[in-house]
Parts: structure tokens; C-alpha cells; sequence
């Protein structure tokens, strides 16, 4: 390659748009992992603040009706 053609293969490339370079911490992956975690830490704070939602309660269908009683019965017996 002679002078001539490695000077327009030069101006070739530096013609190019130049390459996006990030910073550290500023890809992609980063910032959408920064933003679950501030998301995820907002909802924890949200939690503590209502803990009246997360308070164990009886449940409406505690108590057997005595017919599946029965029933459960009668499975044990043949068993």
C-alpha cells in the first residue's frame, strides 16, 4: 500500500461517526438493575408503612362443615 492510498484510507476512517462509548455504570443492564432495585426498595418501604395488610387473619372457610367431615371419615374407615 502506498502513501497515497493509506491517506484515503485514513480520511475513510475518519469520516465514520465515532462509537457511543458509555461510561462505567451507564450501560443498559446497569440501569435497568438500578431501577428494580429502587423499585423493590420502594415497595419494601411501602410494605412496612401498611403492615396492617400483611397481619395473619382467620381464613373465611376455617371451619369444616360437618359433611365433609363425614366424608373424610368414611374415606379413612375404608382405607
Amino acid at each position: 500500500m502506498d502513501e497515497a492510498d493509506e491517506a484515503a484510507l485514513r480520511a475513510r476512517v475518519a469520516a465514520f461517526p465515532p462509537m457511543p462509548r458509555d461510561d462505567y455504570g451507564t450501560k443498559e443492564w446497569e440501569r435497568r438493575y438500578t431501577a428494580r432495585q429502587e423499585r423493590a426498595a420502594g415497595m419494601r418501604e411501602w410494605d412496612e408503612a401498611h403492615p396492617e395488610l400483611f397481619e395473619d387473619k382467620p381464613a373465611a372457610n376455617d371451619e369444616w362443615p360437618a359433611w365433609m367431615g363425614a366424608e373424610y371419615e368414611e374415606d379413612d374407615e375404608a382405607a
